[in-house]
């Protein structure tokens, strides 16, 4: 009997290891909506790239410490053939890059979204990379732009037009408090942006959207705020949105 009981554990045991052996599949390409309308609540919109087709992007220029490396991800192409594309770099050259004196605040629009070549057979390293085709405004020359829906907003160097206009429409006469944390360094105080002279950010501080603006430091689309006393500051329209942390939308 005990023989009996050991030999069906077995079988039982055996059969429940083999039930627990499971097939990994591998990752498959996301499929990516292709109809889309830009609805400009947003600059980045990662994945949802292909409703930058037919919008106006303005390359935003650089910090001084960074412009030596101009631009990355601007290439030369055709529509079918982007092989060699890295060996092909659009009005080339800072530090490999597209040339920033020939780039910067340079407006571009969007005519076509074209994944990746290599997307398929390797979805994790370029699943996410879509190549954009490019008109500048001034010259009518064409570009590709190697975007990565998979990035972050800081990451992105251009400025949707329609979004800035948005955020006109949006934001001006909007009013927002101060929580007394510095956004522009944690060792100096804000400065008025016409006069330089320090200004108080206390918590509760009333302060009225009059512009957006691209601030000439690290050039970001930005809050230009006014307070009740005349004084104006700026602040980038990420950290200002961000949670409360450096201002709230007043009541």
């Amino acid at each position: 009997m005990k023989k009996i009981f050991s030999t069906t554990s077995i079988l039982l045991l055996c059969c429940f290891a083999f039930a627990q052996i499971q097939t990994i599949k591998s990752k498959k390409l996301e499929d990516i909506p292709t109809k889309l309308k830009y609805d400009s609540l947003k600059n980045y919109i990662g994945m949802s790239v292909y409703a930058y087709i037919g919008q106006e992007f303005y390359l935003r220029p650089k910090p001084d410490g960074s412009q030596q490396y101009g631009y990355d991800g601007f290439y030369n192409g055709t529509d079918d053939d982007f092989r060699n594309y890295e060996k092909n770099v659009y009005k080339c050259c800072n530090s490999f890059n597209a040339s920033y004196d020939s780039m910067q605040g340079r407006y571009f629009t969007v005519l076509t979204v074209t994944r990746h070549p290599k997307a398929e057979e390797n979805p994790s390293l370029y699943g996410k990379n879509f190549f954009l085709k490019l008109v500048e405004k001034q010259s009518s020359d064409t570009c590709y732009y190697l975007y990565n829906g998979g990035s972050v907003e800081e990451a992105f160097p251009f400025t949707v037009v329609g979004y800035y206009t948005k955020c006109k429409k949006r934001y001006i006469g909007r009013k927002f408090t101060t929580q007394g944390k510095r956004w522009s360094t944690e060792s100096e105080p804000e400065k008025d942006i016409v006069t330089a002279k320090p200004v108080s950010i206390t918590p509760g501080k009333v302060w009225t959207v009059v512009d957006i603006s691209i601030d000439d430091k690290y050039y970001e689309l930005s809050f230009v705020m006014k307070s009740q006393l005349g004084e104006k500051v700026e602040i980038a329209i990420t950290s200002a949105l961000k949670s409360c942390y450096f201002v709230c939308p007043a009541n």
